[in-house]
């Protein structure tokens, strides 16, 4: 069960906005993911390939959210953007003379953000509702990035930090030291901070646990098998990787549909 499924199964309206409405093979993707609704039609966008600009998907955003606030229901409501991704310019706002594609395009999401949370804030959505602001995956490291942040934190390729704040009205700062876990921990870290509880399929432990596990600091593709316990990266040695290996294969056995893939779980 994702998290997505375990807040259906508590009552939960769920949406997801479709910044790329006009890429048809990513919003058949999006269909495949369970939300009670998508939400973006195609049509005329002013963002990088015909998709929304980091301004619009955050108009849309707070609209829908308001939308839902009026509802019967708890709601969650996901977003992500587009205007940071590789290669992409900003089509808003630009930083300094505007000549460094890198800096206009963070520096046009940092406000489009930042105007969202002055809206939130001055709302009456910001009583109850809990924004979660993170990333799916670090800035690739291409050297137009490489040269902007000459200080960011890449430590092997494809790893590096990605940024996970839990936002609600009254929060009391914290700063937890994640020490090298990933995003497994996201769904687990959310169903814990909310007091909420279903069962689940996660590989990943809360955040708010002291310790993590083998597979939340375990990088794995084709060519490497890593280890970024402790917020170190190093190979991982055989007989982790080994655990590592049997326990994921077993893990996928046990939640594989007894009809073969492709059979709801």
């Amino acid at each position: 069960m994702s998290l997505l499924q375990a807040l259906s199964g508590l009552g939960y309206a769920t949406r997801f906005i479709n910044t790329e409405p006009n890429n048809e093979q990513f919003t058949d993707y999006l269909g495949t993911l369970g939300f009670d609704e998508v939400v973006g039609e195609p049509g005329t966008y002013s963002g990088m390939a015909a998709s929304m600009s980091d301004g619009e998907a955050y108009e849309r955003l707070f609209d829908l959210a308001e939308e839902l606030e009026g509802g019967d229901e708890p709601f969650f409501a996901a977003i992500y953007t587009f205007g940071t991704h590789a290669s992409l310019d900003s089509v808003d706002r630009r930083f300094g003379d505007g000549g460094d594609a890198v800096l206009n395009k963070f520096h046009d999401a940092d406000h489009h953000f930042g105007r969202f949370m002055e809206r939130f804030l001055a709302s009456g959505m910001a009583d109850d509702t809990i924004v979660v602001f993170t990333a799916g995956h670090a800035s690739f490291a291409e050297r137009g990035f490489v040269t902007a942040f000459p200080e960011s934190s890449y430590r092997a390729e494809a790893i590096s930090d990605i940024p996970f704040f839990i936002y609600h009205k009254g929060v009391v700062r914290r700063v937890i030291d994640a020490g090298g876990r990933n995003s497994l921990d996201l769904a687990p870290t959310l169903m814990d901070y909310l007091g909420l509880s279903a069962p689940n399929f996660f590989l990943g432990t809360s955040l708010f646990e002291k310790d993590g596990n083998l597979y939340d600091t375990t990088f794995y593709d084709v060519d490497a098998t890593l280890s970024t316990r402790g917020g170190v990266v190093s190979e991982l040695d055989e007989d982790r990787a080994k655990q590592f290996e049997e326990g994921l294969s077993g893990y996928l056995a046990a939640k594989l549909p007894k009809d073969g893939p492709g059979t709801d779980v």
